[in-house]
């Protein structure tokens, strides 16, 4: 992510701090993965993610929210939703997210902006 891009992905730097690396989100499950669209407002969706690096011992909770929805497609929400892999990419027009599914939900989502949260972390 380098030039004219960096402004459409917000805030990976604390999770990069904590980790030291930009992770996969691999075996990661949803806590939560709400969307909102007001009238007169942009279209947003928040999804909070438990990740677990076993390795350094850490147990995370992320939040991703897109703002400025501009098209999406998920499929197969179900009550557990394990995450394989989530991929966050910067454009010239926002950013889009591809969400591999291990079990359950999956799809894409373009959007104006994406902003990463680290909620809360802890030693495993």
């Amino acid at each position: 992510m380098h030039g004219e891009c960096t402004d459409k992905i917000t805030g990976k730097e604390s999770v990069i701090a904590k980790l030291g690396y930009w992770p996969e989100f691999c075996d990661a499950k949803f806590l939560e993965f709400g969307f909102c669209h007001y009238v007169g407002s942009a279209a947003h969706l928040s999804m909070l993610l438990h990740y677990i690096d076993t390795e350094k011992g850490l147990d995370l909770n992320v939040r991703i929210v897109l703002s400025g929805i501009i098209d999406m497609e998920f499929d197969d929400l179900v009550t557990e939703n394990v995450v394989d892999r989530i991929n966050l990419i910067p454009g010239k027009d926002g950013a889009k997210c591809e969400i591999e599914a291990a079990y359950g939900l999956h799809g894409e989502c373009s959007c104006a902006v994406a902003h990463i949260e680290l909620v809360s972390k802890k030693t495993c």
